[in-house]
């Protein structure tokens, strides 16, 4: 770690805390793709992002609203955002609850029982299929305005990007390379364009006494078709060796809206494409940005779906 970098950030956080709530905390920070700043007492979570990204943040801002009005779904409140001393930063509050992703061991599985981690997964489920309900008339990134800035997400163009990093880096063999090139992308990703998480991993979902208490981290949102978010809560369940579970998930989705047989029928490409994207954008990330751990993960997944 930065010792450095840490220093400044928490000086900034306590900062921009302090001016917008009008009273002064003490903060702990960790680092996951962004530095995050936690409050004493967990009332509050102060992200802070690259320039670059900082129109995702009020993407974020305005999609959490959305979500929470139209889909019913739990969000945080959105505090501020804003820039100080050249970071840029969001500031939030702190919904109950710990993530999903720290539930999901064997561990938990002897104190909660199958059917409690089952409960939680069915939740996961059920939110996911209330954000698809919300429709678009095209594909897309949404802006902060909730209009639709069209962007060939999910497309052969877009695969193809993080495929070839993926051969660069040699993850993928030449005879892989050319049977993934193959696959008629655009025609499996067709379909109704919906409100799609975009990053609907158990790390971004909080769970409190047994139940799913929140949704997280918007900030990658996009109009575009159903598959991706669904494909990738089964790929991250697979890393997390809790995939025999995923049929709560397809329950809890389906008792709010219908999955399209054509998910089922293409799902290992769907799976493909979400593994070679998280792959890829490690990749391209600096050294020290990358989370290396994850990485291993998803080459080691990646070569299991290429056998």
């Amino acid at each position: 770690m930065n010792i450095d970098r840490y220093n400044d950030l928490e000086r900034i956080a306590k900062i921009v805390l302090q001016k917008n709530l009008n009273r002064a905390f003490q903060v702990r920070g960790e680092q996951n793709n962004n530095w995050v700043f936690i409050t004493e007492g967990d009332e509050y979570l102060v992200k802070f992002t690259t320039k670059e990204e900082f129109k995702r943040l009020e993407t974020e801002a305005a999609l959490t609203k959305l979500m929470g009005d139209s889909a019913g779904v739990p969000v945080p409140k959105i505090i501020h955002i804003g820039e100080y001393d050249g970071e840029y930063y969001m500031i939030r509050t702190l919904l109950k609850g710990e993530s999903l992703g720290e539930v999901l061991n064997q561990g938990m599985i002897k104190v909660l029982g199958e059917d409690g981690i089952g409960t939680m997964i069915f939740e996961a489920g059920q939110a996911l299929a209330k954000l698809h309900k919300v429709s678009f008339n095209k594909k897309g990134l949404i802006h902060k305005d909730l209009n639709v800035v069209e962007y060939n997400i999910f497309s052969k163009e877009e695969f193809m990007s993080f495929l070839n990093t993926v051969y660069e880096f040699k993850c993928v063999t030449e005879e892989q390379y050319t049977y993934l090139n193959n696959i008629d992308i655009d025609d499996i990703y067709s379909g109704e364009f919906v409100l799609c998480h975009c990053d609907y991993a158990p790390n971004n979902m909080l769970v409190c006494n047994g139940h799913l208490s929140g949704i997280i981290d918007y900030e990658w949102a996009s109009a575009a078709p159903c598959y991706d978010d669904i494909a990738a809560f089964q790929v991250f369940m697979k890393m997390y060796d809790m995939e025999q579970f995923i049929e709560y998930f397809y329950s809890g989705y389906k008792s709010v809206k219908s999955i399209p047989e054509k998910y089922f029928d293409n799902i290992h490409i769907y799976k493909l494409y979400r593994v070679i994207t998280m792959l890829a954008c490690q990749l391209n990330q600096p050294e020290d940005r990358q989370l290396k751990e994850f990485k291993e993960d998803c080459i080691k997944l990646l070569e299991e779906l290429m056998i």
